[in-house]
């Protein structure tokens, strides 16, 4: 039976996900159509509020539970780092300068969407279905649906070759199960968009290095 609950969660989370994605994708050509490219870096950010706000009416949002510890700093640094590599090995221009800290405040605003909004939405939804282990099942579903979202969006655009597609979802996995997991345990939003920006600040500087 909870198999069934969490397919069912996971359908349902992978829908928002998508519909996000073009509401985002829609904000992205809106702002370039009306010239306001300082804030495409934004967008993200800008993307999430009607859904923070109906989140916070609705759910609330994920307590802080703990700051963290030694450790945990420890298993942020090589989750991030593991990630980073494998990003690393997509053949992808470097990038510098301003487009390199907007690419990098997109991966921290990132995390927003990501952490604060779906994985505890998907949380929240597996406890009201009263599924066992909850938490794990909402780290897995919330990777596999960004993954999704990825996949999808790559398709569309073609935008890389099979490989890089492989490497960027292999990342992104092993990243969100991760980082997931960590902000399962202590809530702290922080940390995982420190970490994310890290990520991809460090995949840039390991392709420069190829340049």
């Amino acid at each position: 039976m909870d198999f069934l609950k969490v397919l069912l969660t996971l359908l349902i989370s992978a829908g928002l996900v998508l519909f996000w994605s073009g509401f985002t994708a829609k904000l992205n050509e809106w702002l370039k159509k009306y010239k306001m490219s300082t804030l495409l870096y934004l967008n993200v950010l800008i993307a999430s509020f009607p859904f923070l706000f109906i989140a916070q009416l609705s759910l609330g949002l994920y307590p802080i539970k703990s700051l963290g510890s030694s450790t945990l700093f420890m298993i942020v640094i090589i989750i991030t780092v593991l990630a980073a590599m494998l990003d690393g090995l997509k053949h992808n221009e470097a990038k510098h300068g301003g487009a390199l800290l907007g690419w990098c405040m997109e991966g921290m605003l990132m995390e927003i969407p990501q952490r604060m909004l779906m994985q505890y939405f998907i949380f929240m939804l597996l406890q009201t279905l009263a599924v066992s282990n909850a938490a794990y099942y909402a780290i897995l579903c919330n990777a596999c649906v960004w993954c999704l979202a990825i996949y999808i969006n790559n398709r569309m655009l073609k935008a890389q070759t099979n490989k890089d597609l492989f490497y960027e979802l292999l990342a992104s996995f092993i990243f969100s199960i991760g980082i997931g997991a960590i902000y399962q345990y202590n809530g702290f939003i922080l940390i995982a968009m420190i970490a994310h920006g890290a990520e991809r600040f460090v995949s840039n500087w390991l392709i420069s290095l190829r340049d």
